[in-house]
């Protein structure tokens, strides 16, 4: 149960953090419209292709893809 809640508040602690940090770029206009406005499309283009193609992968195959992944990933931060 204290695992369960320690997760509850690192995630709220780091959102609360991000969206103030946001209103001070929006505040201090620091933020480009247009390449937020382009790049959210695509992102939501990308989280709903990605979910389908999880959902349609067996979930073995997932994560032996996943980890290459981060064996690749943590290769190339190594080196």
């Amino acid at each position: 149960m204290l695992c369960i809640l320690q997760s509850v508040f690192v995630f709220w602690s780091q959102y609360l953090i991000g969206f103030f940090c946001s209103c001070l770029d929006y505040k201090n206009n620091n933020i480009d419209w247009y390449i937020f406005k382009s790049m959210t499309i695509y992102v939501c283009i990308g989280n709903i292709c990605g979910a389908m193609l999880a959902a349609s992968i067996q979930r073995g195959v997932l994560e032996r893809v996943f980890g290459v992944f981060l064996f690749v990933i943590s290769f190339y931060m190594f080196f």
